[in-house]
């Protein structure tokens, strides 16, 4: 998905379509890394928010695939997306 610059968008509605659509954790951040809504994150399943909301598996699992976005992101001038760094699926 790409938007227009001019375009206004509901980033919390985005994330809630995003997780009953497809059962992930979505998230949407601006350039710095921060995270552009305030609303409760919609946990895919217990063992995400237990590794999310922990310092250490934040560090070690999350924030590397989460930084490594965020350089994508910037350099394509576009989303980036990808699989959990701790290995996690969700099948159908």
């Amino acid at each position: 998905m790409v938007l227009q610059k001019t375009r206004e968008l509901d980033w919390g509605e985005l994330e809630k379509s995003l997780h009953d659509r497809f059962g992930v954790n979505a998230v949407t951040l601006n350039v710095n890394g921060d995270r552009k809504t305030a609303g409760q994150i919609l946990w895919a399943n217990g063992l995400c928010a237990l590794i999310k909301t922990s310092p250490v598996g934040a560090r070690k699992i999350c924030s590397i695939i989460q930084q490594a976005l965020m350089r994508e992101a910037v350099v394509r001038r576009r989303y980036a997306a990808d699989e959990c760094a701790a290995g996690i699926y969700r099948g159908p």
